[in-house]
């Protein structure tokens, strides 16, 4: 008996939101009788299960084809759901095929369908830190003891620390560093202290008029690595050079703003302005009076009568961090149907009353984002509600602002992340309803997520998640729309005329593949607990946490450790690979999933961040780790095996390097500071991955 099966459009099964005007039809014949041909075949697509309203029949067509046969109906309509099946004739049998679909997306690249959407964003001055090396940090701050201001930090290991001692009229600069790409099985990690520039300090002078008992002006700039010091508005330190640590060889990049913050351990300081901001364009990253308790940088410490009290503290923050919109709406009708059409510049994820719509990872993946960005099409009728809805985004760098390959400097496609969106509801009694991105938004940058890159990693705070669902939240306000892209970025040579494209997706997204869970755990050196899937992935990890509010983990990734079980990350060069969370201080435990980043890893290990974490309290906040592995391509249409286990091994390494490069496009390595696509590596490789796997519609893409 002759049975059809694995019918795909474009590659795809049931694809959700295409925007080819010609699709490709492909199926596959079995039969339980040997040398069943197909002798001819019959296409019907409808847009209706019941083939009343048929938009093509391709009649019976003499044809032993499967593969590749275009669409040659009428012209396929935006946002519409078609339903298609096969008829075959094999051998004297006849063979019908179950009902398959596909569905259109927007059947447009340009502003025009988008039914007005603008890209929306931040509303203040947008730069990746990371890259940032001329800037300025202001402070009106009131302390009897010292005021410390923190700067060029990845984490709380690895920072300089500028305290301006009031008691003993000094200001000292410290560069706080963990040494882990210093470290081997021999030395072991060795954090260590060093005091930059003059060992004794920099000594105020008389004339700047220093009190404890008011509030005294604090003035930091740094050029690259050289820095100066004004407090109430008289000099202490005139662009001393060699200040800021320089980026060693082969180290994580420490010559720039990456994260601030304020570190008041054993003492208190009061604040009553805090400004961050670049000194060549005059942009104003962050700038706060605490005038409410809602401002940006209260993260900090508590704002108490229109100041901020930092209290034996220690907080970080990004002063460009990630991009929090949302748009509160009502729908009062039943729904029929409902189509989200959603893209950034940059990476994110999506909620619908609080749910996350994409299961997804990384989108909108890679592309060169200065011809073309894809968008994802999302079936949320199930996710709206009746009476108050609320749709929100998160957006992080990503390739668009992120490090790139080997670049210095990260932002190579732009600087500011925005996100775009369509939602199309189609209610039953046959009305439709667009919500769209546009100034009516909201806007926040101080959202959980601080920070996040691919290579450097996420850095998350858990104090500041958002509750999608709270409409009183007073930390948003009014987002900025931005102009769309109307030609693409002439990179070699002139481009003008051709129009930039925002099309969808073509291809698979990014998804969990397999969860892995870690094996034996080693302690070395003292307080580095290192985890062992047992297998060289690529993805990320979900762990379930308890602990108390503030505390904070930091988690490194490597694919090697040394024979005592130390984590080996020198091969990573650059890429700081390393993932920060800060605890909530949920009584039933909360879960860390860095999304907006990945790593190359067989090993995880888990430290305190800026401070020192035993077995026992390891124990006490672990309450579960697995690894996901992420790839866009997940289904297996080959195997090989023989009665040698050494070359059993070989295919399964092949398989698992296959699986692990192929995320958002062909990788040459996604661990260390390169994760792009190389056209020499696919070239070679792309016959045998076609054997391993169904890579037909990413290599599409």
């Amino acid at each position: 008996m002759a049975a059809i099966y694995d019918l795909k459009v474009n590659g795809m099964k049931n694809p959700l939101g295409t925007d080819e005007k010609i699709p490709v039809f492909s199926w596959k014949l079995s039969s339980d009788e040997k040398g069943v041909m197909q002798e001819n075949y019959q296409i019907q697509a409808a847009k209706d299960e019941s083939f009343e309203k048929l938009v093509w029949d391709s009649g019976k067509v003499s044809s032993d084809r499967a593969l590749g046969i275009k669409y040659e109906g009428s012209a396929l309509e935006a946002s519409t759901r078609y339903y298609w099946r096969v008829r075959v004739q094999a051998k004297g049998q006849t063979a019908e095929s179950k009902v398959a679909w596909f569905e259109t997306g927007l059947m447009g690249t340009d502003a025009s369908v988008w039914n007005g959407a603008k890209w929306i964003g931040s509303p203040k001055a947008a730069q990746n830190t990371d890259g940032v090396t001329t800037y300025a940090i202001l402070a009106d701050v009131q302390t009897e003891d010292r005021a410390g201001i923190v700067l060029a930090a990845r984490n709380k290991d690895n920072y300089v620390l500028v305290e301006t001692d009031i008691k003993n009229q000094l200001v000292k600069v410290y560069e706080y560093c963990d040494n882990a790409w210093d470290g081997s099985c021999e030395s072991g990690v060795r954090p260590t202290v060093t005091v930059r520039g003059e060992k004794t300090g920099y000594a105020i002078p008389e004339s700047a008029g220093v009190r404890a008992d008011s509030f005294n002006r604090l003035f930091i700039e740094v050029d690259g690595t050289a820095m100066t010091v004004k407090v109430n508005d008289v000099t202490v330190m005139d662009c001393v050079p060699d200040i800021i640590p320089n980026n060693p060889p082969n180290q994580p990049r420490k010559a720039f703003m990456m994260m601030t913050g304020l570190k008041q351990c054993g003492n208190r300081a009061v604040y009553d302005k805090l400004e961050i901001r670049g000194t060549k364009t005059g942009d104003i990253y962050q700038s706060d009076d605490f005038s409410s308790d809602k401002g940006v940088l209260s993260a900090l410490g508590r704002v108490e009568h229109g100041q901020l009290v930092v209290e034996d503290e220690f907080q970080l923050i990004d002063a460009v961090p990630s991009v929090n919109v949302r748009k509160l709406f009502r729908s009062e009708k039943k729904v029929a149907k409902a189509r989200l059409y959603a893209s950034a510049m940059g990476v994110y994820d999506v909620y619908l009353n609080g749910r996350k719509v994409n299961a997804s990872f990384l989108n909108p993946g890679f592309t060169d984002y200065r011809k073309r960005i894809s968008y994802q099409t999302y079936d949320v009728t199930e996710l709206l509600t009746k009476g108050e809805n609320v749709l929100g985004a998160v957006v992080a760098k990503g390739y668009y602002t992120g490090y790139v390959g080997y670049t210095v400097f990260p932002m190579v496609y732009g600087e500011q992340n925005t996100f775009i969106g369509r939602l199309v509801i189609t209610y039953e009694d046959g009305s439709v309803e667009n919500v769209v991105t546009d100034e009516s938004w909201q806007f926040t940058d101080k959202g959980a997520v601080l920070a996040a890159d691919f290579q450097q990693g996420e850095y998350q705070d858990a104090r500041l998640s958002i509750n999608w669902m709270n409409s009183t939240d007073g930390r948003f306000a009014a987002c900025k729309a931005y102009a769309w892209p109307s030609e693409v970025i002439p990179t070699n040579g002139t481009l003008k005329g051709i129009e930039f494209e925002l099309s969808a997706q073509e291809g698979p997204s990014a998804v969990t593949e397999r969860i892995l869970v870690p094996g034996r755990v080693t302690e070395n050196p003292k307080g580095h607990f290192v985890y062992d899937f047992g297998q060289n992935m690529v993805g990320t990890v979900r762990l379930k946490l308890k602990g108390k509010r503030g505390t904070s983990i930091k988690l490194r990734y490597g694919e090697m450790s040394y024979k005592n079980g130390e984590l080996y990350i020198a091969n990573l060069r650059p890429a700081a690979n390393t993932d920060v969370y800060v605890f909530r201080g949920d009584e039933e435990g909360e879960e860390f999933l860095p999304s907006f980043t990945f790593h190359g890893f067989r090993y995880m290990e888990i430290t305190g961040n800026g401070c020192e974490l035993t077995r026992a309290e390891l124990d006490n906040m672990v309450l579960g780790i697995e690894g996901l592995v992420l790839t866009n391509v997940t289904s297996m249409t080959g195997s090989f095996s023989c009665s040698n286990e050494s070359i059993n091994k070989l295919q399964s390494n092949i398989e698992w390097g296959q699986r692990g490069n192929t995320l958002m496009v062909f990788t040459d390595c996604p661990q260390r500071n390169e994760r792009m696509g190389w056209t020499g590596d696919a070239q070679v490789f792309a016959a045998t991955a076609a054997y391993n796997m169904d890579i037909q519609s990413f290599m599409n893409k």
